[in-house]
């Protein structure tokens, strides 16, 4: 099996059972741990291929989210704080996104907020039908049971993020 290299540390499938055995005698929880240790490889490998197909488009995630945010909203501009809530990012980074992307031409600054430029609604107009296209080639591709397990998995993966977070906040 070829070796999926990723641009952020996760264990190979060979290595994480690995170590889970020789841990499994020093701490009990090792064995039930692997699979959250399964899912932060399965992560890492998500979000970069994510990343990098939005690469093809010269945008970060980051970007994309916000530039998408705008590109969908009913109003014609939107506060950086209403932005920040529907991309889950904080309002500071919305603000550094913000400039940026006003830098690069794409978003305007008005007195209500944030909102595509011209160069940046048709930017999104040739970049989002591509993009959701890519997303449906991909669920296509799994059989009509994946597709089923992958969607009823997403509760499930989200309450193991907020337990994790949750812990880590405490």
């Amino acid at each position: 099996m070829p070796v999926q290299r990723n641009s952020r540390p996760a264990p190979t499938v060979e290595h994480q059972a690995a170590t889970v055995a020789r841990l499994a005698e020093q701490i009990p929880a090792a064995p039930r741990a692997a699979l959250g240790v399964g899912l932060w490889r399965s992560a890492v490998r998500a979000v970069d291929a994510y990343e990098s197909h939005l690469r093809r488009y010269g945008l970060s995630a980051g970007r994309f989210g916000l530039l998408l945010t705008l590109f969908g909203a009913e109003e014609e501009a939107v506060p950086p704080s209403t932005v920040a809530q529907r991309v889950g990012v904080s309002r500071p980074t919305v603000t550094n996104l913000g400039q940026k992307l006003v830098a690069a031409g794409l978003v305007d600054r008005v007195s209500g907020g944030l909102c595509l430029s011209a160069a940046g609604r048709a930017r999104m107009a040739s970049v989002a039908p591509d993009h959701f296209g890519r997303l449906a080639a991909a669920v296509d591709a799994l059989t009509e049971e994946e597709r089923a397990t992958l969607q009823a998995a997403l509760p499930v993966v989200s309450r193991f993020c907020e337990h994790l977070l949750a812990e880590e906040e405490a």
